[in-house]
């Protein structure tokens, strides 16, 4: 604190200063000085205010609807564009009036926001169409031909986006522009067949006659085109993205194409979707959406996913913040009810203990906790008294069909492990079941009202039963970033104690189609192989997070994927950790799972021994 006598003596000073200047330069001079440079920083933040902005506006126009995946989906999206300058995002909710889940969600973002509704009409039949149109309709009616600079790109939101895709792509855009996408699953890839930077075709392995072979992520266009024509998704259209694109007077020479000509060519954009099965059991006051209206094709493909009886919500029991028991569907017997993403702990029990995940292990969650010294005082419990009862992490997984076509020299993973021939099975009967219900959607175009299809299909006894995808949802390379000092190592020790404790996220990895865009959504990153991949370690230097990435094979008497990387990250931390370390806090995080931001400075970084938290469930493990 500055003493009586230092402020006399600072006063002392400037006004001595003030008067020695004033003494050798005239009082009028400095007052014309003082006025200009009044005038300058005016002029400056008028122009600021006034100026249009030379950077364009990105527009992200997202369909969306009820249904038990769209908070974590919608979760993933909105941290993934609160990252992006510059950016308004238009939400249509599907139905009668919007809601509050995703009212509270898009306010939490901090992105300059617009969330309206528009119901389906009967003649309209695929999802999406009528929200699309209603995001159309509200450019058209509140820009003029006066605007700002902007691009709109519509945004699924179940895809996966790379940062990239939005300041390299979008923002370059003049009046439409096509890029590559990625699909983990079926197709591979879809991309403009470019030759001296003109677009002179298309390769894709769906729908080879379409004038435009691009899916909805593929393409991005400039404001102005939007409000010259009233271009629409209508009932009788076949494929969206062409139907829509033919009504807009673009010729060859005005498209641009991006990233065809890029080393290595990366895929900024993947076409995802979360699988769901039948979903089982209460949500214990969590929030937690279900699908009021399934649709045919999304309730076939629950009675054929091989995901039958999977809980909502895995979550501890409490009674005056302790924990009594576990509110489970599956495996009542555990003594840890909980899920590889319900729960983290100190530092110091990973040191204390030599607990690994191993082949006699049942469920690896009990297996491994019971092997620390912990009891029932220091587990720490989190969010069950919170209102809203908001879910922050979700156990989540991608829809992933057989992979077909070819990659067209773009960066894709094959899956490491092939296909069973029980797995197979269930593809080919899917497939079919899928080919009927595109007949019934067609027979629908033509009829005036929605027709009622009841379909009966029988499920093997035990093909489904015994099927696991072996694939992965998206999950955030950015939901971390925020949460890590972009440093390239892991520091064993610091010598002064920080005010936050660290987050060391342990994450195994497999080579597999969606496990790029899994990690476009950590960490210590384990390989689960002979050696690193180049596709994953770009990313991770990219992603500017502290990281580790090293590799760890499975061995042949641990079965489970992910045991042995996790194994090989817990040995990591022992060797490179001692007794005197920084205060910090270890977590298993899956690439395919989806995290709310707020789990980690308001769970994780608080937890001192262990903690536990709910976990909303969509497969059965």
């Amino acid at each position: 604190m500055i003493s009586n006598s230092e402020l006399y003596k600072c006063k002392y000073l400037i006004r001595h200063c003030w008067i020695r200047t004033t003494h050798f330069v005239p009082r009028k001079v400095l007052l014309i000085a003082l006025l200009a440079l009044l005038a300058a920083s005016s002029w400056i933040i008028l122009a600021a205010l006034f100026n249009k902005p030379t950077v364009p506006l990105i527009i992200v126009i997202t369909p969306t609807i009820k249904n038990p995946r769209r908070i974590p989906d919608m979760t993933r999206l909105s941290q993934t564009l609160r990252q992006v300058k510059r950016l308004k995002w238009i939400v249509i909710e599907s139905g009668n009036r919007t809601l509050d889940a995703i009212s509270r969600l898009l306010k939490r973002s901090g992105i300059n926001y617009v969330y309206i509704n528009a119901q389906t009409p009967v003649e309209i039949a695929v999802k999406g169409w009528a929200q699309r149109n209603a995001g159309l309709t509200y450019l058209r009616e509140m820009y003029d031909a006066d605007h700002e600079p902007a691009v709109v790109y519509f945004a699924d939101d179940d895809n996966s986006y790379d940062l990239r895709l939005f300041d390299e792509y979008i923002r370059n855009v003049k009046k439409i522009g096509f890029w590559a996408v990625g699909f983990a699953g079926d197709a591979k890839v879809e991309a403009p067949r470019v030759r001296d930077n003109v677009i002179v075709g298309w390769d894709v392995d769906f729908g080879k006659y379409r004038k435009y072979g691009t899916d909805m992520a593929g393409f991005a266009l400039g404001l102005d085109l939007i409000l010259q024509t009233n271009a629409t998704f209508h009932r009788t259209c076949d494929s969206p993205e062409t139907c829509f694109l033919e009504q807009l007077p673009i010729s060859p020479d005005e498209m641009q194409v991006f990233g065809w000509d890029r080393e290595p060519k990366d895929l900024l954009v993947w076409h995802t979707r979360t699988t769901v099965g039948f979903l089982r059991g209460g949500t214990h006051g969590y929030v937690y959406e279900t699908n009021d209206n399934p649709s045919v094709l999304e309730w076939i493909k629950q009675m054929t996913s091989g995901f039958a009886g999977d809980a909502k919500v895995e979550t501890p029991e409490v009674r005056n913040n302790v924990i009594v028991g576990w509110n489970v569907e599956y495996g009542k017997y555990r003594k840890y009810g909980t899920d590889m993403a319900g729960f983290a702990l100190g530092l110091d029990l990973i040191l204390q203990s030599n607990a690994t995940f191993h082949r006699t292990c049942v469920v690896p969650e009990t297996c491994f906790l019971e092997k620390l010294p912990i009891n029932p005082g220091e587990m720490q419990v989190f969010g069950w008294d919170r209102k809203p009862k908001d879910l922050l992490v979700w156990h989540t997984q991608t829809s992933v069909g057989r992979l077909l076509g070819d990659s067209y020299g773009y960066v894709f993973e094959n899956e490491s492990r092939p296909l069973s021939s029980t797995q197979h099975m269930c593809f080919k009967k899917l497939e079919a079941v899928q080919v009927f219900v595109r007949i019934i959607r067609l027979q629908k175009k033509d009829s005036p009202s929605r027709s009622v299809c009841v379909l009966k299909p029988v499920r093997s006894a035990n093909a489904f039963k015994k099927f696991k995808r072996t694939f992965i949802i998206t999950a955030s390379l950015f939901l971390i970033a925020i949460c890590f000092w972009p440093k390239p190592y892991i520091s064993p020790k610091l010598k002064v104690q920080p005010v936050l404790k660290k987050i060391i996220v342990i994450t195994s990895t497999i080579q597999s189609p969606k496990r790029i865009p899994d990690l476009t959504r950590f960490w210590i990153v384990i390989e689960d192989g002979k050696v690193t991949v180049d596709a994953v370690e770009r990313l991770l230097n990219r992603s500017g997070i502290n990281y580790i990435y090293t590799n760890a094979e499975t061995p042949i008497r641990i079965k489970v994927k992910g045991w042995a990387q996790r194994n090989a990250g817990l040995t990591y931390l022992r060797e490179m950790y001692d007794a005197d370390h920084e205060p910090a806090v270890v977590y298993f995080a899956d690439d395919d799972n989806s995290y709310d931001l707020r789990l980690f400075d308001e769970y994780i970084r608080n937890v001192k021994k262990i903690g536990f938290w709910a976990v909303g469930e969509y497969i059965m493990q």
